[in-house]
Order: C-alpha cells, then structure tokens, then sequence
C-alpha cells in the first residue's frame, strides 16, 4: 500500500515549513483523550501518520508508551530532530506494520482525509485491544474570520483542481458507520490559535501540501492572490503581526 501522492510530494517537499509553521494542539485534547480512554503508562497508544511530531510531543504528557508511525521520509527525518527518544516507523494506515490486539488507543491528527478509509479502519480495528479507542484531530482555520474565509476560498478552488478530499468532505463519517467495526462517532470542540509574522503566515501557507507541489510560476501566482488578501483586508492589513485562529474537531469511538 502506498500513501496519497499529493500528500507524499507536498509533505515530502514542506515538512521544514510543516514544523516551523503548522500549530501544537492544546493541552486540553490531551488531557480530554487520557480521560476518555483511560491511558496511563501500562498504555500502548499509536499516534498514525505523525508527521513532524506536532500532536506526539503533547501525546507525551498521557504518560503512555507511544509508537510513532509516518509514511513520508522527510517528516520522519523532523521528527527525529526533536523527539529522538521516541520510538518510530515508516508505515502506511492501510496496511500497519503491527501485530494484532497490541494497542490500547490508536490518535490521526491532521491526517484521517488522505487515507483509504475503508482499509484503514480494518487496520486501525486489528491493532486495536477489545474496547480500545480511536480518536480523529483536525485543527481547522477559521472560516468565520473575513480574510481566512478569502483564503479557504482559494485554497478550495486549487484542492478542486487537483481532485484533492478536504478534511470534512467525502465519505469517512458513513464508513465508520457501514463498517460495524466501532461504536457511534462522539465529538469534541475546542478552540486554538496562532500569532504569525508576515513571513511565518506565508510559510504557513506554503505548507499546505497542494500548495506545495505546485509549478513554481502557480505558486508565486498563488502566493500573490494570498497576499493581496493581507493586504487588502482590514483585519491584517499593514500588520506585522498577525493571528490565524482555528476551530478543532476530535472525533473519537471505540472498538466494538
């Protein structure tokens, strides 16, 4: 099994910008999900599609034994640099190099959408201990903020060009229901924000992996369409300092 292909290039060629720029998760995630699934440091949790290790190192305050697993090479390689205890894998969500009922919690943060979701789940449900719990993590820019709503806009239309599934479309919400293989999805929201330089917001979205791949003539006409946006909207203009709030979503279950 092979991962997504934008995903793979795009990641591949960000993850430095991925790392410096992407946001950490509250603590309050953390906390919520140690609760709900009972982890302590008897635990095996896998935190799937790890990228750079942005939810790992919160992972971490669980106090449970964690096992990273990361497709992509170069996001290996800038989770190595920061987390270098940890234990780490390459691996697919499809097809998960781990020995059945060995997991007490199985955290996708960021990452659900590019998976096939169907075949992971059978996977996610293998690896898992009976009764063990499963929980999805999306940090989501606002779109109720004018100049966010501006850029979603354009960054949607870029997605649509490239066949690419967005975090909240598709099917994945009714294929957990179809496959029988959990229990009813429960959600949890909070809140989370980033204060960014002019230049951190550019990187920011230059992180986005469909942005990523682009030609570097699209980019640079992407990245000026964006930066009219700044320029122009009330809210950021002429601002050295800027702050791009998000919305979050954990969506969690358990084995059945």
């Amino acid at each position: 099994m092979s991962v997504n292909l934008t995903a793979a290039k795009g990641f591949g060629k960000a993850a430095d910008l991925y790392e410096r720029t992407r946001p950490e998760y509250p603590d309050e995630v953390v906390e919520f999900l140690s609760e709900k699934f009972r982890l302590s440091p008897s635990s095996n949790v896998v935190d799937l599609a790890a990228g750079t290790g942005k939810f790992t190192r919160h992972l971490l305050f669980s106090g449970a034994k964690i096992l990273a697993v990361e497709p992509v090479a170069s996001m290996r390689s800038e989770f190595s640099k920061t987390l270098r205890n940890l234990d780490l894998i390459g691996g697919v969500a499809e097809l998960l190099p781990l020995r059945d009922l060995c997991v007490n919690a199985v955290f996708v943060a960021q990452a659900f959408h590019w998976f096939k979701h169907e075949r992971a789940l059978s996977e996610i449900h293998r690896v898992l201990k009976p009764s063990a719990g499963l929980a999805l993590i999306w940090n989501v820019r606002d779109d109720s903020v004018s100049w966010i709503s501006k850029l979603n806009a354009l960054s949607d239309s870029l997605a649509k060009e490239n066949g690419i599934q967005k975090w909240d479309e598709g099917s994945w919400q009714d294929t957990f229901e179809k496959s029988g293989l959990f229990t009813a999805l429960q959600e949890y929201h909070y809140h989370n924000a980033q204060n960014l330089s002019r230049e951190a917001l550019i990187e920011r979205v230059l992180s986005i992996s469909y942005v990523a791949i682009l030609p570097d003539k699209s980019k640079a006409e992407f990245l000026k369409r964006f930066q009219k946006i700044i320029d122009e909207d009330p809210l950021t203009k002429g601002k050295d300092s800027i702050e791009l709030p998000y919305q979050g979503y954990v969506y969690w279950c358990r084995k059945i």
